[in-house]
């Protein structure tokens, strides 16, 4: 069994009276937001903010805020 870990970046913007969220349209796989495999040797958050910037082209002022981690196992086999 082979782990991939994926990073995510969630950007929220206040306005007005609401929170907005960063989103951008893929053009083959819909709406999403930044996220990406973590390399060989890259840290979550060094991966977080590399995806934010190659996808979005933001570079993040000040300290990111670390939420929290999911891990998904996935089990192949034949029927």
């Amino acid at each position: 069994m082979k782990i991939v870990r994926k990073a995510v970046a969630v950007v929220l913007r206040p306005r007005d009276q609401a929170t907005e969220v960063l989103v951008f349209r893929h053009p083959l796989a819909g709406v999403q937001i930044p996220k990406g495999t973590v390399e060989e040797d890259e840290t979550i958050e060094a991966a977080t903010l590399r995806e934010l910037k190659e996808e979005s082209g933001l570079v993040l002022d000040g300290e990111p805020q670390f939420i929290g981690t999911w891990e998904r196992v996935v089990v192949c086999g034949t029927n």
